[in-house]
């Protein structure tokens, strides 16, 4: 049987991921923190339910220049599109 315990992660067969960007701020993704519960890679068990989509939290986290892009054709110059 598998345990996902969110109080005590260390215990947990399942550990927290964050949808990140590999930009300046790795854990905010346009203006959201998405954090995820995904199965441990070294937990030998096996999940016996039917799929669910992922359960997620979300925290508002604030927004960067990377966090929006210049119309198709275009580029960042000087700060400008």
């Amino acid at each position: 049987m598998y345990e996902l315990d969110e109080n005590n992660v260390d215990r947990s067969d399942f550990k927290q991921w964050y949808a990140y960007n590999l930009r300046s701020n790795p854990d905010c993704l346009i203006g959201v923190k998405i954090l995820y519960w995904r199965r441990n890679a070294d937990t030998e068990c096996t999940v016996k339910e039917p799929f669910k989509d992922p359960r997620k939290t979300e925290k508002v986290c604030a927004c960067t220049d990377e966090d929006f892009e210049c119309d198709f054709n275009y580029v960042l110059k000087h700060g400008k599109c």
